[in-house]
């Protein structure tokens, strides 16, 4: 799989602040994401694939996160990395891009260019895409 390996923030492109209080995060740790230019060149990603589950761990300023995505397009119960908050979600394959709905976002990955892209867009329309590239 294109996604598996390590990765690290390279940009970020959109409303990423529209993208983060759509998703329910509070104003201090919006601030503290800013300070941090969302990340870039900060936070650290490492995927894996072990069957149907694919493993994103990250590594950031605000602390580590893991989340496992179950693939195959049934609910499960998804831990939202940025919100902390116990949520029902879907995750499929579209080819090789990998595409996590949940009742505030909709999220595609994908390798382009030789970047791992994230495009994020909300429930009410907000768009930011992080591009990272391999560590």
């Amino acid at each position: 799989m294109a996604l598996c390996g390590e990765w690290i923030m390279d940009t970020v492109e959109g409303d990423m602040e529209a993208v983060l209080k759509d998703l329910g995060v509070g104003y201090m740790k919006r601030t503290m994401m800013y300070g941090i230019g969302y990340g870039v060149n900060v936070m650290e990603f490492h995927i894996n694939q072990e069957g149907s589950k694919v493993l994103i761990t990250g590594k950031t300023p605000l602390g580590d996160k893991e989340m496992t995505l179950e693939t195959g397009g049934k609910p499960f119960d998804y831990m939202d990395p940025t919100t902390d908050e116990l949520t029902q979600a879907t995750a499929q394959w579209e080819g090789e891009k990998l595409r996590l709905k949940t009742d505030k976002e909709d999220s595609l990955r994908y390798v382009e260019g030789g970047q791992l892209v994230l495009e994020t867009t909300t429930s009410s329309g907000a768009k930011a895409i992080r591009k990272m590239r391999r560590k």
